[in-house]
């Protein structure tokens, strides 16, 4: 009899989860293609770095250097034209700079060496470890380790932004975005849902309050729960982790104003579309997940394929995370800032139309 109670019980719960066509989808849909986009996507390898070179037009080795660079695979574009190593860093062109100055590397004699230096962007600090040791062995291999060993010439590498390498520099601008996002979409997302499931939403709907009164009465209290949580974690990474705040607080504070909007746009968005928690649930999952592993904070978007990359430049926290890390680490480029959070805001925009459209003014 016991058995036959649990059989039931087991069928009961396998129909309840599997009569939705949508949970369905979320269920065996989901994982395969998340999958696939996983699998293409995240590469821990550093790749396609953005080199600039200044030297001599005529010196046949550096030319040599820059032909085996290409060829290595780690880098995607050698700049040669590039006038201010500092500035070509700074605006984002370039993540490493070669510099060779007033001479030529086949030149080079022990009583002449010639001076070179290596400028390396620790924005994104596990692919500044690794540009460091790719130039370093393209030039050992270019000039030849005899060259280098006795002294002909004189190496010297410079890393900017962040001179100790600290981990800690590069990985909590991007936990601030992710931990605003997981607060903001998990709580909108289940906004309306729980109201149709509680049997509040005939209340709300017959009250004499618009549409958009609607909506913004449930995104307003997390817009603010959020911007508190945000200041609460940016206090803790400056206090607790030494975290340097070069930029303007003010500028950042609008960012991440900007930031927690589309957020919860994209909650609501989810909200709306979703017929029960348990969807809506899913569905933020669904979201958050791919947002998260394609953000640039644990694989670099830059490894991604042409078409992977796509799905990061419409993730509201890949381009966050650039942001953040430009303001806190080199100081805020009012440009490179002022594109990415029109970026931010245009998904916001979007969720917000898809939020509008698909809010139903009837409980049928």
């Amino acid at each position: 009899m016991g058995w036959q109670a649990l059989r039931g019980f087991i069928r009961k719960e396998f129909r309840q989860s599997l009569r939705d066509p949508v949970m369905q989808r979320l269920i065996f849909l989901a994982p395969i293609l998340q999958m696939l986009v996983f699998g293409f996507a995240l590469d821990n390898q550093s790749k396609n770095i953005k080199m600039a070179v200044f030297s001599k037009p005529e010196d046949v080795v550096i030319g040599r250097f820059v032909d085996k660079a290409l060829a290595s695979g780690w880098f995607a574009e050698v700049d040669r034209t590039a006038k201010d190593p500092f500035q070509v860093i700074q605006s984002g062109r370039a993540e490493v700079a070669l510099i060779v100055k007033d001479a030529k590397l086949g030149d080079a004699t022990e009583l002449s060496p010639v001076p070179v230096q290596i400028l390396i962007s620790a924005v994104n600090v596990l692919r500044a470890q690794a540009m460091e040791s790719y130039v370093q062995a393209i030039l050992s291999e270019t000039l030849g380790l005899t060259q280098l060993q006795r002294g002909l010439v004189s190496l010297e590498t410079r890393i900017l932004y962040n001179p100790r390498m600290e981990t800690s520099y590069f990985l909590i601008p991007g936990l601030i975005g992710i931990i605003i996002c997981l607060i903001t979409v998990l709580l909108t997302s289940m906004a309306f849902a729980r109201e149709r499931e509680v049997g509040t939403m005939e209340m709300i709907l017959s009250a004499p309050i618009s549409k958009w009164e609607i909506i913004l009465g449930k995104a307003i209290p997390s817009v603010i729960l959020a911007g508190i949580n945000s200041f609460m974690t940016c206090s803790v990474g400056a206090i607790v982790f030494g975290m340097p705040f070069v930029g303007s607080l003010a500028l950042m504070s609008l960012v991440i104003l900007a930031f927690i909007i589309t957020t919860v746009a994209i909650g609501i968005a989810i909200s709306t579309i979703s017929e029960t928690q348990q969807q809506a649930m899913m569905g933020s999952f669904l979201f958050l997940f791919p947002a998260l592993l394609l953000s640039g904070l644990m694989f670099p978007v830059e490894n991604m394929p042409a078409f992977m990359k796509i799905f990061a430049e419409i993730n509201p926290i890949t381009h966050f995370n650039y942001i953040m890390r430009n303001i806190i680490l080199k100081g805020g480029d009012v440009e490179f800032i002022f594109i990415h959070t029109g970026i931010i805001v245009l998904i916001g925009a979007a969720a917000t139309v898809v939020a509008f459209k698909n809010f139903k003014t009837t409980l049928n």
